[in-house]
């Protein structure tokens, strides 16, 4: 047997197996799921979001906020340089995390190494999974909105009033201040479109028979 045919043959054995030195998913495809359905926002659903938005830049913040994506099952050095970068908050399925970066920062961000993807946190990303948009659009129900640590609650809890809704109760944390509110259905889901919200979700309402 030639050395040359030798090769070959442990190559066919190999991609048998399923053993590749590309992505650990399959497809070569990692969906990033938080919201009701995952999406792979590197295969043709978003681009990098390695600059400031137009909206961002209005605001004038010091810091936007990100999701961040790894090209594989994330290395503790790896998440030691993103701590370095930016502000590391919840972890996404497939090997990406919820941050906070300074605007001077974001550009090394997108530059480091093994980091498939950096996009903007999108509103169906930061919603739970109790159904906050379902119902008559006059259906109210008690929905409890998460802030990013360090934000306040005063713009989201004057949008809810804005909205027809009210403000149950501000709940500090070190996790994020939460607001307990009292909001129409068919407009819960559009608190999740402010930066500063960290998660949207329906609270379970025990009934008594």
């Amino acid at each position: 047997m030639t050395r040359a045919w030798f090769v070959r043959l442990m190559l066919v054995c190999l991609a048998c197996l399923g053993i590749s030195g590309g992505p650990a998913w399959a497809g070569g495809q990692a969906t990033v799921g938080l919201g009701p359905e995952g999406k792979d926002p590197a295969m043709g659903n978003g681009g990098n979001a390695c600059s400031v938005t137009s909206s961002e830049r209005t605001t004038g913040a010091d810091f936007v906020y990100r999701i961040v994506q790894f090209d594989g099952p994330v290395e503790e050095q790896w998440k030691k340089s993103l701590a370095g970068l930016t502000e590391v908050f919840d972890y996404v399925p497939q090997f990406a995390f919820m941050v906070r970066v300074p605007v001077s920062n974001i550009r090394d961000l997108c530059d480091m190494p093994h980091v498939r993807w950096v996009g903007l946190i999108g509103a169906d990303m930061k919603l739970g999974s109790l159904g906050v948009a379902a119902g008559s659009p006059d259906s109210a129900r008690p929905i409890r909105v998460t802030l990013f640590p360090g934000e306040s609650p005063d713009p989201v809890a004057a949008q809810v009033e804005a909205m027809g809704g009210r403000v149950q109760a501000v709940t500090p944390s070190s996790w994020g201040t939460s607001l307990s509110v009292f909001l129409p259905a068919d407009k819960a889901a559009g608190l999740a479109e402010y930066p500063a919200v960290r998660r949207v979700e329906r609270i379970p309402e025990h009934k008594t028979n």
